[in-house]
């Protein structure tokens, strides 16, 4: 694994055999839904991700990045998959009423729900947030499978 520097101070991980070709440019680091990505342009105004250079894949599929991180861009993290699976891998937001994801607090409950196919499925209300927490998580990996983001490891 090699470090190739970016704008703002930061790095991307990437394979050595993908070192050399990647150093060839000049990275820059930009935000993109709370997240850093590495990103060159080509000198015709084409934006290009280097995560979409090193997986290969065609545009119409997405890249996902197994472990969340965005800047690590070692082929073994690198993943195809449909809009669907890439959103299942996120992570919980920042403004939750909860520390985990698919859980907020109404009252004095706790109320688990999921996202898939671009709607929202309420599990249940749990008495405790941890409760609430495992039941998202079972429902996550029912879902989603290898592509689930969980509160907790299995």
């Amino acid at each position: 694994m090699k470090l190739i520097p970016l704008s703002r101070g930061l790095f991307a991980k990437v394979d050595d055999e993908d070192f050399d070709e990647l150093l060839r440019y000049k990275w820059y680091a930009v935000k993109c839904f709370g997240k850093y990505y590495a990103r060159r342009c080509d000198g015709k105004n084409k934006k290009i991700y280097m995560h979409r250079q090193i997986a290969g894949f065609p545009l119409h599929l997405n890249v996902d990045h197994r472990d969340g991180n965005s800047l690590n861009n070692q082929k073994d993290n690198l993943r195809n998959c449909n809009q669907a699976q890439n959103m299942a891998n996120r992570k919980a937001w920042e403004s939750s009423t909860s520390t985990f994801k698919g859980v907020c607090k109404s009252g004095e409950k706790w109320v688990a729900r999921i996202g898939t196919n671009g709607s929202q499925i309420y599990i249940g209300t749990f008495d405790s947030e941890i409760g609430a927490a495992l039941a998202y998580d079972k429902k996550a990996y029912e879902l989603h499978g290898q592509f689930a983001v969980t509160n907790f490891a299995f």
